[in-house]
């Protein structure tokens, strides 16, 4: 996930960051101290938040993936998804939309192909395409660190999650809403997609 951004790279400031997922700075400065706890980003006080060296980051993001519980991942995906989902929405039509409809249409071709495999990867990279739309490369991160210590389980219930019609019709939803830039749609369906996967999880 940030494999795309190189490191360095400087983020966009915590108050554009705030307005853009329509939440207050201390819930971004929040996150953005929890991203630093984890080696993703580094702070360089009075000059900005920058993407850290990829080889820190990823060996202290898998040691605190070892520590988290699911519980704490799925409280991570409640809590963004349906923010980056509002977020993808408010965006112009011109950036956010394509990327995750073609994400959508690998979902479904996934979802009746029967493999397990493919169709959670499938699925994982529907999520990570609302929230590269959101235009959040904080949350895009922290959604790529939650998919990656779910993939395991998600993979366990792949079947099942695949046949569940309320589940993709959700999803058609979501992508609707974000296409057609209804915000509040947008994180209605977000919140109730992460809370029955997290249910059919337990």
């Amino acid at each position: 996930i940030l494999g795309a951004l190189p490191p360095g790279r400087k983020l966009e400031s915590m108050r554009a960051l705030a307005d853009e997922l329509a939440v207050s700075l201390p819930v971004v400065r929040e996150a953005v101290a929890e991203l630093r706890s984890i080696g993703l980003v580094e702070v360089r006080h009075g000059i900005g938040v920058f993407v850290a060296r990829r080889q820190k980051a990823a060996r202290v993001l898998r040691a605190e993936r070892r520590r988290a519980t699911r519980r704490e991942i799925h409280a991570l995906r409640q809590g963004l998804e349906p923010l980056a989902a509002a977020a993808a929405a408010r965006r112009p039509k011109s950036v956010r939309a394509h990327d995750v409809r073609l994400a959508l249409y690998e979902r479904d071709r996934e979802r009746f192909a029967g493999d397990a495999e493919r169709f959670t990867d499938a699925d994982i990279e529907l999520h990570q395409a609302i929230l590269r739309a959101s235009g959040n490369v904080l949350a895009s991160a922290a959604w790529g660190m939650a998919a990656r210590a779910l993939w395991p389980d998600l993979l366990a219930r792949a079947r099942s999650l695949a046949a569940d019609q309320r589940l993709d019709d959700l999803h058609r939803e979501l992508v609707d809403a974000v296409e057609a830039g209804h915000e509040t749609t947008a994180r209605r369906a977000a919140r109730l997609i992460t809370a029955i996967e997290e249910h059919a999880l337990q």
